[in-house]
């Protein structure tokens, strides 16, 4: 075929290369995609929180939910889970 071992690995480390980019490139695209919309009592506990601080005109902001995402791990059942385990259960002893 013509091509000599040097250009054969020369070709196969910068297949490597390539490859290694993409698994990169797919790992940040999961990352981005696992972000979840907050809920809308975050929403709305933000909306309250923020429009008591700033000025009118930025209000239009602060309604473009698309722009909010949920950094956090827990969600609100977690939350209330977390709370009722406090609490003695009926028909349990404690």
């Amino acid at each position: 075929m013509g091509g000599s071992d040097s250009e054969r690995q020369t070709l196969l480390n910068k297949i490597k290369e390539k490859l290694k980019e993409y698994d990169e490139l797919m790992f940040h695209i999961q990352r981005v995609q696992a972000i979840r919309r907050p809920t809308k009592t975050h929403q709305n506990a933000l909306y309250g929180q923020i429009t008591h601080n700033i000025a009118w005109a930025e209000h239009k902001w602060i309604c473009q939910y698309d722009d909010l995402a949920a950094l956090s791990s827990d969600t609100e059942q977690d939350f209330e889970k977390r709370i009722a385990g406090n609490f003695p259960h009926p028909g349990t002893e404690h």
